[in-house]
């Protein structure tokens, strides 16, 4: 990215570093980051205060995910009066011997892992990304977790089968796929996805899959009473007319959950299972 724009990206930015990582390392890393994208190909890896290592691509769909999950840090909830009920439960739930797992949907390069990795550090992750490049570094950024995430190379679905990619033009931030016996991707119920955890139980889901909600939430939603948060993302802009979140809206009418607008997202906060936590 030329000098001039990248200066001018620094002005709203720069705040949002130093206060998150303090003046020393955050205007280090701040220097590396806003100015990586571009030139250069293959990967950069930066140290990122609290969170460990972070593999990026010089390319502006990595180094989004980058700022929105570990700069912005948009699924930081800690200023929501829900979250400490989420805490509780949390801890609960290790108390017992069960393993919360939090189900990353649209994991893309693993920023959003290395988040969540962060704020339940006793959670297995299991980041599914069907994309072959965002796959591989996704890899990379898990495999520095150990056994605390599990990559998977595949699609979330409603149903067990195989899905189509339906925009292979797209950019690495955009894939949608669909239904299709003969399509080239393997799709994975969220409750096969919880399975690959011994003694997990079903704790967080974060939904980013590029309008693919429509078709996980079309049937086979049992699993949305088992989870305590759910973080959705609805993409109605990208398909205007099309009631892409109905299903979605249909799904949740009824269940008992809180709902709390937060930037792009929707936390569901389940009250059956999050209110019981709180200590009396």
């Amino acid at each position: 990215m030329p000098f001039r724009a990248s200066l001018r990206r620094l002005l709203p930015r720069g705040p949002k570093y130093l206060r998150n990582f303090g003046f020393y390392h955050g205007l280090r890393l701040m220097a590396r980051a806003e100015f990586a994208t571009g030139g250069a190909q293959g990967t950069i890896t930066h140290d990122v205060p609290g969170f460990g290592p972070a593999t990026l691509r010089r390319t502006l769909g990595d180094y989004s995910a980058f700022w929105q999950c570990l700069v912005m840090q948009q699924y930081d909830i800690a200023g929501i009066p829900h979250a400490d009920g989420l805490q509780a439960l949390y801890r609960a739930l290790l108390q017992t011997g069960r393993r919360p797992v939090i189900v990353d949907c649209g994991a893309n390069i693993g920023m959003s892992c290395l988040w969540f990795a962060q704020a339940f550090p006793e959670a297995t992750i299991v980041a599914v990304e069907p994309e072959a490049g965002n796959f591989d570094l996704l890899r990379i950024n898990t495999a520095r977790l150990g056994a605390r995430a599990i990559a998977v190379q595949a699609a979330v679905a409603n149903a067990p089968g195989r899905l189509r990619l339906d925009n292979p033009a797209a950019g690495s931030t955009a894939f949608r796929f669909s239904a299709d016996k003969s399509g080239g991707v393997p799709g994975h119920t969220i409750d096969e996805l919880v399975a690959r955890v011994p003694d997990g139980t079903l704790f967080l889901v974060k939904i980013d899959i590029e309008g693919g909600q429509k078709f996980l939430f079309e049937k086979n939603t049992e699993w949305i009473e088992r989870s305590a948060l759910l973080i959705v993302e609805l993409e109605d802009w990208l398909f205007p007319w099309e009631g892409n979140s109905q299903t979605f809206i249909s799904s949740m009418a009824g269940r008992n959950y809180d709902y709390v607008l937060h930037g792009e997202n929707i936390l569901c906060f389940n009250i059956d299972r999050v209110r019981p936590a709180l200590p009396v």
